[in-house]
């Protein structure tokens, strides 16, 4: 009953449910946890269970784990609680922080793990979403593991929850901008007083009562004011409209809107064309149904500096809050969207769908950062490491810091990363619009994913694109083609990810913001059509049909529909489907899975039949010889639950193998010694009879954790739930002094990431 409990108070977000565990919690990072509040008595019915977190903890990073606690609302003795170590940033749920809160909070944390690679963090404020988000991606853009505010509040949003809403609160959304803006522009804020005079809303928000606005700073109340002067708002009665665009005509209005701007700007990216034609048909709707008419208030001056909150209500409750730091002041005003207001971006009845705020301001004095430095993450990526630097002695030490640019305008800076440039001559899309992020409104992403991308059933073979100039002729030998087709559809993958893990709203943006890159993937792929299969040597077919089979996988997630989880089924339907033309032979996903892989085992693998390919079949010549039991560890089918894709060799071939098996089995596998429970992924169960059984599965991975011949008969086997979402993990291509950021940068400015481990027995009480 517990459980329920906990699971319907965890609504969308991801939960933990691991090798015994049901928390709500979920790894953003290796290194980065958030997570639900740690409670107590009766509030642990329905939350996490402190003495279960304590135990996770103990459990996976005994000695190696801080925990943040952000919840003003519920202070607790963390110092004593957390057996680890314990640091307090409160500020209020639904709200932004203060300001200098992020720098602090991102400090402490770098400084902790630098301190010991095994160091993690584990963030939380009562539900361990808004706040816990924010400060997530606030150390994600320190790091430069993101490449901006929207990538960060993205990335945590689907590593976070189901549906992509992780951070949603206007005002965070906000906050993560003005610290990226901050570290990508280099300055810290000062202090700035001015005085708000005026306040201005259009369309006339549909509110027939006094309007008052509320001013606060982050720690005190300043005043409160109306804004009607002792008067109801009047208002013209909105109307409405019957005339709702019909999704092919939002549709077409959406190819115009992206054409004309990629002819403005040159290359416009799918995230911003979909702000503009969000905010073409809102103010198609709101000019239709609230008119264009807005409203005035000048207001007697108040005087504020730094963190300011405005709260904007009626006799019969709020409108909507508004958050903003006076730094970030431009020209002597501020406009806020509907997407900026908290509350008001939800509220379709009194606000317009483009209502705007705009205030105004007049200067009292401005005082420059005292500091003129900012902090260097320690424990982020490098981008200062030239390309030719090869030798780790060679690399030039980590700065500590860097020198912030005194001629920077920390308000045009942020209008650069949160607004477009005004331009009146555009005809289709908006002169002027915001750039939000994809997690505020996930379902216009859906509809342009389902408009965009579709499955080409008119071509079978997808490396003979009718389209492009495909190789006619190639000397490389197979498993040397293989290897670079299967590097180039990588990088495609690795730009688009973040350090190795490519979700599936990831790769679908590779589809809809980098086609060019996909279609030189594909022209290069073509050359699979004409190696020479006769070439490959003893020791190579194994290699060479993991390379290919990865190959395709990628292919073909990138056109298959990750959205409503794929089941198994389903997805071994379209391995069906998909097929590539190698050596001048036509092989389907499939067939190289359970023919060329698979050929050396009984006809009833449980993952589906094995295809024999008798001797007449030209097929036959080249599949594996040999049966290798430890397939099921090294074969992704694009899950999460899969393991991580190689790039395999032959020389080093075993040694690859092993490495890829044991960093399979330390991240998705568990010997936990508190109750002798051996836990492996569902997935693996389909591969247990390639060892002869389960009881042998269980004892050649155990070994692998360190387990004793005597010992093992006393530990049970568990399977973990499987599951379906589509993720890609490439983070062990480290291996290989492969870049696996999407950062084009050194590969020594970013192995320190990643690190080797074998597996082993997980004791809380050693």
């Amino acid at each position: 009953m517990a459980n329920v409990l906990r699971e319907a108070v965890s609504k969308a977000k991801r939960r933990y449910q691991q090798f015994g565990f049901d928390l709500d919690l979920s790894y953003i990072t290796p290194r980065i946890i958030a997570m639900g509040f740690p409670s107590e008595k009766f509030e642990a019915a329905y939350r996490n269970p402190l003495v279960d977190v304590l135990q996770f903890f103990e459990t996976f990073h005994k000695g190696h784990y801080k925990v943040y606690n952000f919840c003003r609302e519920k202070p607790y003795d963390g110092e004593h609680k957390i057996k680890g170590e314990y640091e307090y940033f409160p500020f209020d749920d639904h709200n932004a922080p203060e300001y200098q809160i992020i720098p602090q909070l991102c400090k402490d944390v770098d400084d902790y793990l630098k301190a010991d690679e095994r160091n993690v963090i584990a963030l939380h404020c009562k539900a361990g979403k808004g706040r816990t988000g924010l400060m997530s991606a606030c150390f994600l853009v320190y790091m430069l593991d993101s490449l901006n505010a929207h990538e960060a509040i993205d990335f945590y949003g689907t590593t976070r929850t189901f549906n992509k809403k992780g951070v949603t609160i206007p005002s965070q959304l906000k906050y993560i901008n003005y610290w990226s803006a901050a570290l990508k522009y280099r300055f810290n804020i000062g202090e700035r007083t001015v005085k708000m005079v005026k306040i201005e809303m259009t369309p006339t928000p549909r509110i027939g009562e006094e309007i008052f606005v509320k001013v606060s700073t982050f720690n005190e109340f300043v005043c409160e004011k109306s804004l009607t002067n002792n008067r109801k708002l009047t208002f013209k009665p909105a109307k409405d409209s019957k005339n709702k665009m019909k999704e092919e005509e939002a549709l077409k209005l959406y190819e115009e809107i992206y054409g004309e701007l990629k002819e403005e700007k040159g290359t416009v990216s799918t995230r911003e064309a979909i702000c503009a034609w969000d905010w073409k048909m809102r103010c198609i709707e709101g000019e239709d149904r609230f008119g264009t008419d807005g409203s005035s208030f000048p207001i007697d001056p108040v005087t504020i500096h730094g963190d300011i909150k405005l709260e904007f209500t009626t006799s019969k409750g709020g409108i909507f809050n508004i958050w903003f730091n006076t730094w970030f002041i431009h020209d002597n005003k501020l406009e806020f969207s509907k997407m900026e207001l908290d509350k008001g971006f939800k509220d379709d009845k009194q606000l317009a769908p483009n209502f705007k705020v705009v205030l105004y301001f007049e200067d009292v004095t401005t005082a420059p950062a005292g500091e003129q430095e900012m902090p260097v993450c320690q424990v982020g990526i490098r981008t200062d490491i030239p390309e030719d630097v090869t030798d780790p002695s060679q690399v030039p030490p980590k700065p500590v810091s860097v020198a912030c640019d005194p001629n920077v305008n920390a308000a045009e800076c942020l209008l650069i990363e949160t607004e477009s440039v005004e331009n009146a001559k555009r005809v289709k899309a908006p002169t002027w619009y915001p750039i939000y992020h994809t997690s505020l409104n996930f379902k216009n992403f859906e509809r342009i994913v389902n408009h965009k991308i579709q499955f080409p059933v008119q071509r079978e073979f997808f490396n003979i694109n009718p389209e492009l100039d495909v190789v006619k002729e190639t000397s490389r030998e197979p498993l040397e083609v293989a290897r670079s087709v299967l590097y180039s559809i990588i990088q495609l993958y690795l730009r688009s990810g973040f350090y190795g893990r490519v979700l599936d709203y990831h790769i679908e943006l590779i589809m809809l913001d980098n086609l060019e890159g996909v279609k030189l993937f594909e022209q290069q792929a073509s050359e699979l059509a004409v190696i020479n299969l006769d070439k490959l040597k003893t020791g190579e077919h194994e290699p060479f049909w993991i390379n290919i089979y990865h190959i395709m996988l990628l292919h073909g997630l990138l056109y298959w529909r990750h959205r409503p989880n794929i089941e198994f089924k389903d997805m071994i339907s379209n391995f069906k489907k998909f097929a590539y033309k190698i050596g001048g032979i036509c092989y389907t996903l499939h067939e190289v899975l359970m023919g060329c892989l698979r050929q050396p085992w009984p006809k009833d693998s449980s993952i589906d039949k094995v295809v024999i390919f008798d001797d007449s079949n030209p097929k036959s010549k080249y599949v594996m010889k040999e049966a290798d039991k430890n397939l099921g560890c090294l074969l992704s089918f694009g899950t999460t639950t899969s393991p991580g894709i190689w790039l395999y060799s032959v020389e080093d071939f075993a040694q690859q193998k092993e490495i890829a098996i044991n960093t399979y089995l330390n991240r998705q596998a568990a010997a936990l010694a508190t109750k002798k429970e051996f836990y492996l992924m569902g997935n693996m169960k389909m591969f247990a009879k390639d060892y002869g059984g389960e009881s042998n599965m269980k004892r050649e991975l155990l070994a692998r954790h360190g387990v004793g011949e005597h010992e093992i008969k006393k530990w049970s086997l568990k399977y973990q739930p499987e599951d379906r979402e589509n993720r890609i993990i490439l983070d062990h291509l480290i291996a290989q002094n492969i870049v696996v950021t999407h950062h084009p940068i050194n590969f020594l400015g970013q192995c320190h990431l990643f690190k080797y481990e074998k597996p082993s027995v997980k004791d809380p009480k050693a």
